[in-house]
This record gives structure tokens, C-alpha cells and sequence, in this order.
């Protein structure tokens, strides 16, 4: 009898473990599967609202920013990206009159993933380490944002095994509509091969 009550428990502790906990499974039109942790519906109201989400924000990878022009060699620039984060939390979002501008619906339900990381691999000669160079005016409409707010990225402080250094901003996938249909919008520059990283490469002397 004692080993009878055993197995019982122990089946019941084995299927309550492999349930699956508090994420809905939800098959958009394209065949995509996306898990959501509630079906709670966050409104954005302004681009302030959204923006506001990317303060405080952790990177996943140690990265920085640096605006200093000391020690200035060169600049350059790349475009488009090397990869993305594609472990963020995804949720449901409405948006206000703004969101008219990237060809959406205001006020329509959209899936998303509000904090995106966007990486790209930044070249540099031996010897020289890259700094992320700060963005305003004409150019900002260029790069997502950093973890202030501000339209920008962050560099890591060592290359990755490839031998680059990496930039990282962040932006919000606006996936699919309501109905699972894809609509790829990455706010805030719509088309992701549209970045263009600007950075200098600075001297290192290590004497």
C-alpha cells in the first residue's frame, strides 16, 4: 500500500511539472508560435510613454556608451544590423494617434516585444577600441535608443570572437495585428537596415 501512495505522488509531482506555467500559446499567420505571459493590453498613448519603457533597461550584454572625442583617430559608420534579441517578452499593445506614422492603427491591438535589442558587429583595426558617437539633428532618426532614453547605442567593452566590437539599441517590434498577421514595424525606424552606427575608433596605448 505504502508503495502504491508513493508512485501516486511521485506521478502527480511529474505532471505538475511538465504543465506548462502562465504563457499562452498564440499561432500568428506566417506560422510563427509566440508565448505571451498575460493577455493584458498596455496602452501607449504618446511616443513618450513608449520611450519611457527603455529607461533603466539592462542589456542583456555588457555594454556602454562613451561620447568622448578624446583620443580621436577616426570615424566610420556601417548600416543595417548583424542580429536580433530574439528572446524578448512579448505582450499586447494599443497606441495613440502617433503610431499613424508607421502605418498602423491607432487604438488597434497589436502583439509586440516592447525592449528589442538590436546588435551589430562594429569593424576596427588591431589596437583600437570603438566608441558609440552621440546622435542628434538630422541623424537621430537613424538609431533606436540607449538605456537613457536617448536616441543612440551602446558598445561593448571587448570584441566578441568574430573579432568586433558590438553596438546595441533598442527599439520596439511591433509584430502582428490582432488577427496574427505580420506588420513588422520597428519602432522607431520602421525598417531596421535603415541604422546607420557611427563610431570612432580610438588609439590604445597600453604603456
Amino acid at each position: 500500500m505504502k508503495k502504491v501512495f508513493l508512485l501516486s505522488v511521485i506521478v502527480c509531482v511529474l505532471t505538475a511539472c511538465s504543465e506548462d506555467v502562465e504563457h499562452k500559446r498564440v499561432l500568428m499567420e506566417d506560422g510563427k508560435v509566440i508565448y505571451l505571459e498575460n493577455e493584458d493590453v498596455t496602452h501607449y498613448n504618446t511616443e513618450q510613454d513608449l520611450v519611457a519603457v527603455y529607461n533603466n533597461y539592462v542589456y542583456s550584454r555588457n555594454s556602454q556608451s562613451d561620447d568622448s572625442d578624446d583620443y580621436s583617430i577616426r570615424t566610420d559608420s556601417v548600416y543595417g544590423y548583424t542580429y536580433v534579441d530574439a528572446d524578448a517578452r512579448w505582450s499586447i499593445a494599443t497606441f495613440g494617434d502617433w503610431i499613424a506614422d508607421y502605418g498602423l492603427t491607432p487604438g488597434e491591438k497589436y502583439y509586440v516585444q516592447s525592449v528589442v535589442e538590436v546588435c551589430k558587429q562594429l569593424p576596427c583595426y588591431s589596437g583600437e577600441q570603438v566608441v558609440a558617437s552621440p546622435y542628434n539633428g538630422e541623424m537621430s532618426h537613424l538609431m533606436g535608443y540607449t538605456t537613457s532614453g536617448k536616441r543612440g547605442y551602446g558598445v561593448g567593452p571587448i570584441r566578441d570572437t568574430d573579432g568586433y566590437y558590438i553596438g546595441v539599441t533598442l527599439v520596439t517590434n511591433i509584430a502582428y495585428d490582432e488577427n496574427g498577421k505580420s506588420v513588422q514595424c520597428y519602432y522607431p525606424v520602421k525598417d531596421l537596415t535603415t541604422l546607420k552606427w557611427k563610431f570612432k575608433a580610438l588609439a590604445i596605448d597600453w604603456k
